[in-house]
C-alpha cells in the first residue's frame, strides 16, 4: 500500500473581514481588499459574502469558499493585485456538496470538508481499488469521501470531493451486469436465479441486488444495496443500451434522487435541513450548476423551493408532505411523499399520479416495487407480503395479471 504524506496545514490561515459593507458593485463576482491585505469584500450577484465565507491561500491566490451555497471563488493573485479597488472573482464549477480538495507538489492534500473547514487530522488516507482514486476520512468526520481521481489530478488545482457511497452506489449499478456474470460468488436469498424473472442475490462482498434479471443482466426495476447504508432504486435495460434513468439513494442523513434523461437531480442533507437542486452534464457524470432552496416562511403548502416548476416541498393539510419535482403546480418526474400513516412512496410521477418506477412501502417487510401506471401499479412489478412471500411478473390496472415467478 503506498504512502502519503498530509498536510496538515498549508496556508490555512483566514483573513481578519470587513463586518463593513460596500456598495459599489463592478459586475456578478468581484472583490477588493485594503491595503494591507487584512481585509477584503466579495460580492456575488450583489450580496457581499466574504463574511459568510470561509478562506485559504492557495499560493498567491486566495481561495472563498460559500459553504452555505455551495459555491467556491478564487480571487487571483490575491496578495500582489493592487488595493481598494474591484478586482474580477473567478467562480469555479466545481461540485462543492462534499467539501472541497486540492494536491500539492509532494502529493500531499489539503481537504475542506462541507462546512469550510480544515480537515487537520486523517484517520484514513489511502489508494482506492482502482489504484487512482484516494479515500480520505478525517478524524471527526461523519463518513470516509473520495477523492477523485487524485492520481491524475493537477497540482493546485480545487477539486469537489466525491462521497464514498454515492461513488459506491453509482459504481455497483455500472458494474451490475459483471456481478451478475459471476455465478460462483452469488447466494441465491430469494426467486430461482439464475434462471429469468424475480431474484435476491448476494454476492462474496456484501453487494445484494433485488429486482429482475433477464440473460444475467438485470431488467427492468431493481434495488442494489450494501450493508445498511446504501440504498440504490433503479430501472435497468428496459431500453437499448440503457442502464438507469431514475436513480435513488440514500446513506445516513444524506438522501440522493436523479433523472438520467432530464439531468435533474435532487440532494438532501437530512442533518442539516438543506435540500439543493442539481443539474447534470449532458453524459449525467458531472454536476454543473446547483442551487440551495430557500424557505419560503409559510408552515403549510409550499414551505420550500419553487412548487409551480421546478423542486420543492410541500405540507398537505392532512400532515403528508412531499419532497421533489414539480411541474405546472403538479408533482411531477420524481420525489418522495411520506404519507401522515406512515407509509411512503419513492419514485416517478407524471401530472401528479405515480407512472414511472417506484417502491410504495407500506412496512419494513410489506411493500411493492416496480412499474406504475397513471396511479396503479402497471408493468413489471414484486409486491413483497412479509419476510419471504412474494409475487412477481406483470402488473395491469393494478392486478397482477402475468406471473413470472412467485414465492408464496
Amino acid at each position: 500500500m503506498k504512502r502519503f504524506l498530509l498536510l496538515l496545514s498549508f496556508f490555512s490561515c483566514s483573513l481578519l473581514l470587513s463586518q463593513n459593507s460596500d456598495t459599489a458593485i463592478l459586475s456578478e463576482s468581484n472583490w477588493k481588499k485594503n491595503s494591507e491585505s487584512t481585509r477584503f469584500w466579495l460580492y456575488n450577484n450583489g450580496e457581499e459574502i466574504a463574511t459568510k465565507s470561509s478562506n485559504f491561500y492557495i499560493k498567491n491566490d486566495l481561495v472563498v469558499f460559500w459553504s452555505k451555497q455551495k459555491k467556491v471563488f478564487r480571487l487571483k493573485d490575491f496578495l500582489t493585485a493592487s488595493s481598494n479597488e474591484f478586482h474580477p472573482a473567478e467562480e469555479l464549477n466545481i461540485n462543492s456538496t462534499f467539501g472541497i480538495w486540492y494536491k500539492h507538489d509532494n502529493g500531499a492534500v489539503s481537504v475542506y470538508n462541507n462546512s469550510g473547514e480544515l480537515v487537520k487530522k486523517t484517520q484514513i488516507y489511502r489508494y482506492a481499488s482502482n489504484n487512482i482514486d484516494v479515500e480520505f476520512k478525517g478524524e471527526n468526520e461523519p463518513s470516509m469521501v473520495i477523492l477523485k481521481n487524485y492520481k491524475n489530478a493537477d497540482t493546485y488545482k480545487l477539486y469537489g470531493v466525491k462521497d464514498q457511497y454515492v461513488e459506491q452506489a453509482t459504481n455497483m449499478v455500472k458494474n451490475l451486469g459483471a456481478l451478475l456474470k459471476k455465478q460462483p460468488n452469488i447466494t441465491v436469498l430469494k426467486g430461482n436465479y439464475p434462471n429469468d424473472g424475480y431474484c435476491e442475490i448476494k454476492t462474496s462482498d456484501g453487494i445484494i441486488y433485488q429486482g429482475f434479471i433477464k440473460d444475467f443482466k438485470a431488467y427492468g426495476p431493481g434495488v442494489v444495496s450494501k450493508g445498511n447504508s446504501i440504498f440504490n432504486l433503479s430501472r435497468f435495460g428496459l431500453r437499448e443500451g440503457e442502464t438507469y434513468y431514475f436513480q435513488y439513494y440514500k446513506k445516513d442523513g444524506f438522501i440522493h434522487m436523479k433523472n438520467s434523461n432530464t439531468k435533474m437531480g435532487l440532494y438532501e442533507d437530512t442533518g442539516k435541513n438543506e435540500i439543493y437542486k442539481i443539474n447534470f452534464s449532458a453524459d449525467g457524470n458531472e454536476v454543473i450548476s446547483k442551487q440551495l432552496l430557500q424557505p419560503t416562511g409559510n408552515t403549510s403548502g409550499c414551505i420550500m423551493g419553487n412548487c409551480t416548476n421546478g423542486i420543492g416541498v410541500y405540507n398537505y393539510e392532512d400532515g403528508s408532505q412531499y419532497k421533489g419535482v414539480f411541474k405546472n403546480g403538479e408533482i411531477h418526474d420524481f420525489g418522495i411523499l411520506n404519507y401522515k400513516n406512515g407509509d411512503v412512496y419513492i419514485g416517478q410521477y407524471y401530472n401528479g399520479k405515480m407512472s414511472g418506477i417506484g417502491e410504495y412501502i407500506w412496512g419494513e417487510n410489506y411493500y411493492y416495487l416496480g412499474e406504475y401506471y397513471n396511479g396503479k401499479r402497471d408493468g413489471v412489478g414484486v409486491m413483497h407480503y412479509n419476510k419471504t412471500s412474494f409475487e412477481a411478473g406483470i402488473w395491469k390496472n393494478g392486478n397482477l395479471v402475468e406471473n413470472i415467478n412467485n414465492q408464496i
